[in-house]
């Protein structure tokens, strides 16, 4: 093979000329926005009267996620839909009468869906992938225990962040005992890890226990003014904790990131969210603060809709939800367009 010797003058002229390239290219990367999504109205409930709409959404998988809620004009029905990875699709009630509250899962086979029933007591249910089955009550029941939400970690594994907290073993729910004078808020499955986020007492500090080897573990942490606290878990090495003093309120959130080993507090946002929650995460590292504000892992965003305008706001029946392994998130909210009438419950995803 014949080498090709350049002269020095032209060889210094092409390095010159890949020199200048490759800044350019640096450059122009460095100065690009980041990524920012973008709210679409994807569905949306029949009109019903002020009161009803969607309260609650969970994601098992890409191709499937449940909302529930009410509809109806004067007489107020159970609603369920169902995302089959195309569109969103009514789905039968488990039971006659029966009013769904809250609904959260584990996986495509393992989804629960938490209520009352035709009488107004507590009912709860679960889709095995076949069917839908019910679960006994607790004894004594407590009224309004499925308001809240609870957190599922598979069939044989539910726990609630009631007075006294609850835990489903598969067969029976029994007491939960935590710290003296601890009030868990929510729990949450780290890595195969119960945590219990809360409040030693009145005292605004946000605490941590971890359940290891049947023993509750108090977490070091950073100190973290707030008596109301929310937990996004992405993974064992990604875990947001957002606390506040005033809830469902337009007030910047105190955030604090769990990257496996340490905690980190994150960066004020420059601007407030439309309220403390629901919140979210968003893909590796990212989290949702209400519709409007949004973390990337390295700084603040301030999404819209893909019409431009302001994002869906989010009332305090609104939730959202995390599309596993995807960089895509649901919301569920109720729009009225006039005072107490003509309501939807609407479904978003960005």
């Amino acid at each position: 093979m014949r080498r090709i010797v350049l002269p020095a003058s032209l060889a210094i002229a092409l390095l010159s000329l890949l020199s200048a390239a490759s800044t350019s290219a640096s450059a122009s990367a460095q100065d690009s926005p980041p990524y920012q999504p973008s709210w679409r109205l994807v569905y949306q409930t029949p009109n019903s009267d002020a009161g009803t709409g969607l309260y609650s959404v969970t994601a098992p998988a890409r191709d499937d996620a449940w909302a529930v809620g009410s509809v109806g004009r004067k007489k107020t029905t159970g609603y369920i839909v169902r995302w089959n990875g195309h569109h969103w699709q009514q789905v039968a009630l488990p039971a006659k009468g029966f009013w769904p509250f809250y609904v959260d899962s584990s996986g495509p086979d393992d989804v629960w869906v938490f209520g009352s029933d035709s009488s107004g007591d507590e009912a709860v249910f679960y889709w095995s992938g076949s069917g839908w089955q019910s679960v006994p009550q607790p004894q004594p029941e407590q009224q309004g225990m499925y308001g809240t939400g609870g957190l599922v970690v598979n069939a044989g594994d539910v726990w609630f962040p009631i007075s006294p907290a609850l835990h489903w073993n598969g067969q029976h729910w029994e007491t939960v005992k935590l710290p003296r004078g601890f009030a868990a808020g929510e729990f949450a499955n780290v890595g195969g890890t119960i945590w219990a986020v809360g409040n030693q007492g009145s005292k605004p500090a946000t605490l941590v226990y971890r359940l290891l080897r049947g023993q509750w573990r108090r977490m070091p942490m950073p100190y973290a003014p707030g008596a109301y606290n929310n937990v996004v878990v992405d993974g064992p090495h990604s875990v947001f904790i957002t606390t506040v003093t005033v809830p469902n309120s337009p007030t910047a959130p105190t955030v604090l990131y769990w990257n496996g080993n340490t905690w980190r507090l994150l960066p004020a946002p420059s601007a407030t969210p439309f309220s403390t929650q629901p919140v979210a995460g968003y893909g590796a590292d990212g989290l949702w603060q209400a519709s409007n504000l949004l973390w990337n892992g390295r700084q603040w965003l301030y999404p819209e809709t893909t019409t431009g305008g302001w994002p869906p706001l989010v009332n305090t029946s609104g939730a959202m939800a995390t599309v596993r392994g995807a960089k895509s998130t649901w919301l569920v909210t109720q729009a009225c367009t006039s005072p107490g009438t003509d309501c939807r419950g609407q479904i978003w995803q960005a």
